[in-house]
């Protein structure tokens, strides 16, 4: 067993940058040695030693290489996995171990994950092996925390919303993704999951697992700004398997609208969201709406190589052209020495307004990959789940929820026998710092931040409330209330301005008041550590939720308005060690274990699936099972009568996906039954056969 030393109960602030390096030519791994990456990801061929592999036919293309696979040909076309770009190894399976040996048994499924440290991006790369091709018409890819993970961090809290971390966390998040598949042997697929920075990673032990299902039959169309449809085949219904499961809106929505959506080129986002202002704010578009404008004027900047060196103030076109965006990250790549270079855009949640629908049936799970959360604490967890690139993934959170004081004010203008006109205000301001944490294994310098509060409501058209300017950013579709967006202002200087919204109920005036949750919405201008002059700055656009304090008065005179504050700070090393190290975050942490169920007369089957393939036949089929246990097990098929015809298999099967290959030659034709048993359970199948 491999010694590994990392960090566990850290009292000196957030996890350090550990010093690992994966990429090619340079890795180092000071921390564990014996997991030096040695493995060239950017070479165009991969030796593999999967199930079907032979003797000259043991390669396969890399996924920036393999011709003719349109569901990777925008990776591809830029070589997205450069080192230099910031991505780095976490896991791969090719059927060759660490050591140089072959693996024994060989994998049937093959895969690479990759993580990019400036726009926390976490990349699952899978390809099929097998020598039949079932009728699988999609996939499914699902990140979450096992129930072996001690704890859960704050890494995928962007699956339900962005959230700082003293935020009340919901247990058992989950990323889902429903994947375009185009069901050929040895054919790359992937998804993209932005990753969220936690800085007490490092101070616990927690675990991840992506897990893979094939889907036999799937029809979701996806509706609202990213037009088009994530998978659009529909195979013959008369194949499906003998189940059928159904994904629910929130996964849809998780894997649309929550999962991130990259753009091949700077022009399809772009035509994207003018689509969005078509489709969702034309009602409300008024002359001289500056949206359209604005997005053609940030299609050009950031097409060139010094995206963000001048930095926010002098990119005004910015805050138009991100309003409707979330969860936003740009930038952060190599510059060619060439000239410009495509910047790669993961806009998240476009505009909000996504709307979803659809089934997926007959689900094949096809195997799961579990490894160590890079950073964390190794507890108890297995040596060898130990990643290649083991630091903290993500860029930056929040450590604590921002408050803003609230004043709420209303004064009485006049009656009519109808009732009373009224003069509402109501006014926000920031008297309390932002403490924000950056990951150091990021290697990211925040230059600057502009800030702005966002409020919602009902619709009242692009000009938005009265008491100050705000401008129209989207419907939220998860409260379906219409939000507006004041100006930004540098974060620092928050506690100067008081923002103000007012109603006023007398005939022809606008008496529009927020209700719903109000939040803080940030510019942040990254600059790289790496090559700096060299590199382009990275944008990164977020919105958290805002707490708020009803209060009389405001209890300290505004700031001089030449000389900001500072409100806008690191958190120390001591605040991160006490949220850390609190009863509140490791009971909110703390996973929540299933208890196990009582015994009961039919226990579990050790059967996850079971898929027959083609079926009918005429001369061969194949037999694909996803075990769910180990065991002594036979395979066999007998005839109507229950006699039997062909042993399969019988020995001992291992957990996971096998595929059997049967000859129905010798079979007349008619229906026959294909038994799979383990100890006292079986299960039976039919298999019909043709001529």
């Amino acid at each position: 067993m491999v010694a590994v030393t990392i960090m566990f109960g850290v009292t000196n602030g957030q996890c350090p940058a550990v010093g690992i390096f994966t990429r090619p030519d340079a890795p180092i791994n000071n921390q564990n040695p014996a997991m030096l990456n040695n493995f060239n990801w950017m070479a165009p061929l991969y030796f593999q030693n999967s199930q079907t592999s032979v003797p000259g036919n043991d390669m396969i293309h890399s996924p920036i290489y393999q011709p003719d696979n349109l569901l990777i040909d925008n990776l591809r076309v830029a070589l997205d996995m450069k080192p230099e770009d910031g991505w780095e190894l976490i896991r791969r399976d090719f059927g060759v171990l660490q050591s140089g040996s072959l693996a024994n048994p060989r994998p049937e499924r093959l895969y690479v994950v990759m993580y990019n440290k400036y726009s926390s991006i976490l990349r699952i790369f899978y390809a099929r092996g097998g020598t039949q091709r079932p009728p699988f018409s999609s996939a499914r890819v699902t990140l979450r925390f096992p129930e072996s993970s001690t704890y859960q961090t704050s890494l995928l809290d962007l699956s339900e919303g962005l959230i700082p971390i003293d935020k009340l966390f919901s247990k058992g998040k989950v990323f889902v993704s429903p994947s375009p598949f185009n069901n050929g042997l040895y054919q790359w697929f992937y998804v993209d999951f932005p990753m969220q920075y936690d800085p007490c990673t490092c101070y616990y032990d927690s675990r991840l697992v992506a897990s893979v299902d094939f889907i036999v039959n799937s029809t979701i169309q996806l509706e609202g700004s990213a037009t088009g449809s994530l998978t659009a085949q529909n195979t013959n219904p008369a194949q499906l398997a003998d189940t059928e499961k159904k994904l629910s809106f929130k996964d849809l929505q998780s894997g649309a609208q929550k999962a991130v959506k990259t753009y091949k080129t700077i022009s399809q986002f772009k035509d994207d969201q003018n689509a969005a202002i078509k489709k969702f704010l034309a009602p409300n578009l008024v002359p001289g709406s500056n949206k359209p404008a604005a997005l053609t004027s940030f299609q050009q900047n950031l097409l060139g190589s010094q995206f963000l060196k001048q930095g926010l103030s002098a990119l005004p076109y910015i805050g138009a052209a991100v309003s409707l965006l979330d969860f936003f990250i740009a930038g952060g790549k190599k510059a060619e020495p060439t000239g410009p270079l495509d910047v790669k855009l993961t806009p998240m949640a476009l505009d909000m307004t996504m709307t979803l629908n659809g089934t997926m049936r007959t689900e094949f799970p096809y195997g799961d990959i579990i490894f160590n959360n890079p950073g964390s604490a190794q507890g108890t967890n297995p040596a060898a789940d130990y990643p290649y690139y083991n630091e903290t993934m993500g860029v930056f959170n929040l450590l604590y929820t921002p408050v803003v004081n609230r004043i709420f004010k209303r004064e009485r203008l006049g009656s009519t026998r109808d009732g009373f006109y009224w003069r509402t205000e109501i006014l926000y301001r920031f008297e309390n710092p932002i403490k924000y944490v950056l990951n150091p294994a990021a290697r990211l310098q925040l230059e600057e931040a502009q800030a702005a509060i966002v409020v919602g409501g009902d619709s009242i058209g692009l000009w938005g409330p009265a008491g100050g300017s705000w401008e129209l950013e989207a419907k939220n579709q998860t409260t379906g209330l219409w939000e507006y967006r004041s100006q930004y202002f540098d974060v620092n200087c928050l506690q100067d301005r008081v923002f103000r919204i007012i109603g006023n109920s007398s005939q022809g005036q606008i008496n529009w008041l927020p209700r719903g949750q109000v939040y803080v919405k940030l510019l942040l201008n990254f600059k790289r550590q790496i090559d700096p002059t060299t590199s382009q700055n990275v944008l990164l656009v977020v919105k958290y939720p805002l707490g708020s304090n009803s209060v009389e008065a405001f209890t300290t005179p505004l700031p001089n308005p030449q000389f900001c504050g500072n409100i806008f700070v690191p958190a120390s090393a001591t605040e991160i060690d006490a949220m850390c190290i609190s009863d509140e975050y490791k009971t909110n942490r703390k996973q929540l274990k299933k208890q196990p169920a009582a015994a009961t007369a039919n226990p579990e089957l050790p059967f996850a699936s079971t898929i027959i393939y083609p079926n009918p036949a005429k001369t061969a089929t194949s037999i694909m099972l996803s075990m769910a246990r180990a065991g002594q097990t036979e395979v066999f098929v007998t005839d109507i009568f229950g006699k039997r015809l062909n042993t399969v298999f019988n020995g001992q099967m291992e957990k996971g996906l096998r595929t059997f290959n049967v000859s129905t030659g010798g079979f007349t034709s008619g229906q026959y039954f294909v038994v799979i048993a383990q100890g006292s359970q079986k299960v039976v199948k039919k298999l019909q056969v043709v001529r």
